[in-house]
């Protein structure tokens, strides 16, 4: 018998092969026009080098669909090199990056139709790595058959699933058997030449045929064989008709909450100016998703996310607006950033919810109660006392499963702080990417094995598309989701909010966690970066100070400086986020970071300076005198060192007197 590592090797050459046959027509598009501002352009062809590299850069081409698409689905396949947007016709339809390159221009086109297409893109990866020579790689016009793409989604997913099942489990052997019987239907172009060179149009096929010692050379045009494809749908039906036999004697077992996601790092291999850039990006590819894929639902953290989307590409903000009200995006996190929660004070953490809740209860008619912190570097055992009174009844982290030594003993469970509130916390740990999962078996089955209280609550969340650096969920991963959702002998899938898989926790039973949430990893973030850390906070004692004074400045001159408070708050709040003030950031970031916390120090030193001479002015005085102001809720010595002190001896109002030397 075959062995089956061997069996799944053959299987995944052949669904290779076949992964060009959903391909019908294709057409270049070329003399794409280039620019840096938008006003002078020059012409790039197809494997040119970008003229010049600068942030951004832009990309255009006008174009009309070609006669012989008629009749068909178009779509655009684009890729330049470094991560970007692009807008079709003036609308933003997606980012552009290693995973997001294909886009869809017509269900149907009639021939003729005109399109604008605009990218928006940086020579650099979505990690921020540096892109040498960047290229215009690929530009085409594509017609996919949707109906082979379609089955080769369901052959795909048995393939998945049967790669990542242990040997031991006989369901292994039994989705092996039925693939290979699918793909028994399926007709390969008999002509040698034909089938070359359909099978090196996709990369998979090239590294197959161009990876010999002397590999034959295509002639011809491009050509995807009717009876090629139709022998592939019949494969993906019998499929089909197998896995509904083999669910009967291999139910599903277990659930898992899926949750559509993007972890965008407000900074931290790339400067803020870059981020603003990725939440555009991320955000256009997760509403044009949405449009099509109705069950789709997506969650994205932090106020300031959204503030900066408001600010720079209002049309998609409110787009954002509508899928928040229709039920598929929901805002989590409560925190204006997914902020450090160790170096940050109390009040600092505090204001973090306030602006917020805020924020989400203007622009959303909701407060948040999801904590979402699933990568900060551990967790103050304050918390849950601050977000339990901040209307916060819930917390999800993975950080904690990245620990090097003391293995975290709880999935779901009781957060109980200081003071004995207790909130309820749940981590998953998914073997793929974290909390950057995928709807693939490998997260699945990893996810769902991992998870140690089924038996208290059989559920656990998943969150699934790339990110740190954005980018979001992909085409493909909905895909394997219908595919998935209901597969023999895996955990039932169903899309969710992260709020609804909470409200479903049993409130008892819960084992409890009474401590700090210590994270065994990134120890140096403590030490590094001094001069952020001082300057965090300097600029806190600054603010407390400023709010304070300038409250009794109010009560003389009426006047009292919201919004420059607000906005001076706002710059600390999104530089406490968890890969700047630890330190984990690159220079440009600390560049940036330090020169707003200066701001906030000066602007916050000319309101203190303004309130005190308003308060001094008002004070009648019969004689000279220094006045000292003590803004902390305690009283403390006070030892004043200066120059011009006026002569003579001093005493306090109750007349003690107050010692001088000169």
């Amino acid at each position: 018998m075959e062995k089956l590592e061997q069996a799944i090797q053959r299987l995944e050459l052949r669904l290779g092969e076949l992964n060009t046959f959903k391909l019908i027509k294709r057409s270049n598009l070329t003399g794409w026009l280039f620019s840096i501002d938008k006003k002078n352009w020059q012409v790039l062809h197809i494997g040119e080098k970008w003229p010049v590299q600068a942030f951004p850069c832009y990309f255009m081409k006008e174009f009309t669909i070609p006669e012989e698409f008629k009749g068909l689905p178009v779509r655009l396949q684009v890729w330049v090199e470094g991560e970007g947007i692009v807008y079709i016709n003036g609308k933003p339809v997606g980012g552009l990056d290693p995973n997001h390159r294909e886009f869809r221009l017509l269900d149907l086109a009639d021939g003729g139709e005109k399109f604008t297409v605009l990218i928006e893109a940086v020579p650099r990866g979505p990690f921020g790595s540096y892109v040498a020579e960047p290229h215009l790689a690929q530009s085409r016009l594509v017609s996919i058959d949707e109906s082979v793409e379609s089955a080769l989604f369901d052959l795909y997913a048995v393939l998945d699933a049967a790669k990542n099942l242990p040997d031991e489990n006989d369901l292994k052997e039994v989705l092996i058997d039925a693939l290979d019987s699918s793909l028994s239907l399926v007709k390969f172009p008999s002509n040698t030449g034909d089938y070359l060179v359909s099978v090196t149009e996709n990369p998979f096929g090239s590294r197959m045929i161009f990876g010999v010692w002397n590999p034959p050379v295509p002639k011809g045009e491009f050509i995807s064989p009717e009876e090629t494809r139709k022998s592939i749908v019949e494969a993906g039906k019998k499929m089909k008709e197998l896995l509904d036999k083999i669910k009967t004697q291999y139910p599903p077992v277990g659930n898992i909450t899926l949750t559509g996601h993007s972890h965008i790092d407000l900074a931290w291999l790339w400067p803020m100016s870059e981020t603003r850039r990725k939440i555009r990006r991320t955000s256009s590819t997760v509403i044009s998703l949405m449009d099509r894929y109705s069950d789709f639902k997506y969650n994205q953290s932090s106020a300031q996310i959204y503030a900066f989307l408001k600010e720079d590409e209002p049309e998609l903000y409110e787009r954002v607006k509508e899928k928040v009200k229709s039920g598929q995006w929901e805002p989590v996190g409560g925190m204006w950033v997914e902020s450090d929660c160790n170096l940050t004070s109390g009040e600092s953490l505090v204001r973090q919810i306030l602006y917020a809740q805020k924020f989400f209860e203007k622009e959303f008619g909701k407060r948040c109660k999801v904590a979402w912190l699933p990568d900060a570097f551990g967790f103050t055992w304050t918390l849950p006392q601050i977000f339990k009174k901040a209307g916060i009844d819930y917390f999800l982290t993975t950080k904690i499963n990245w620990n090097e030594t003391n293995k975290f003993p709880y999935d779901l469970f009781f957060w109980q702080g200081l003071d004995g509130t207790r909130i309820i916390a749940h981590s998953f740990l998914n073997p793929g990417q974290g909390y950057n999962g995928n709807i693939q078996a490998l997260d699945i089955l990893g996810t769902w094995k991992n998870y140690r209280q089924k038996a208290i609550y059989p559920d656990t969340l998943l969150s699934f598309g790339f990110g740190d650096g954005g980018g979001g969920p992909t085409r493909e991963m909905l895909e394997m989701y219908k595919r998935f959702k209901e597969f023999p002998g895996f955990p039932r899938l169903k899309m969710g909010f992260v709020e609804e898989f909470f409200e479903r926790v049993p409130k008892e039973g819960l084992p409890v966690w009474d401590g700090e949430l210590y994270l065994e990893l990134h120890r140096g973030t403590y030490t590094t970066q001094s001069k952020m850390k001082k300057a965090n906070r300097k600029v806190e004692h600054l603010l407390y100070t400023a709010e304070v004074i300038a409250s009794i400045g109010y009560l003389i001159t009426r006047r009292y400086p919201q919004e420059e408070l607000t906005a001076d708050w706002h710059k600390l709040l999104r530089n406490q986020f968890h890969d700047i003030l630890p330190g984990s950031s690159i220079k440009e970031v600390y560049k940036d970071a330090l020169r707003e916390l200066k701001e906030v120090e000066d602007s916050t030193n000319r309101i203190i300076e303004e309130s005190l001479k308003a308060i001094a002015e008002r004070l009648k005085l019969d004689r000279e005198a220094i006045i000292v102001f003590n803004p902390n809720s305690f009283p403390r010595d006070l030892r004043y060192i200066g120059n011009n002190i006026p002569s003579g001896n001093f005493e306090l109002p109750d007349g003690r007197p107050v010692y001088m030397q000169e």
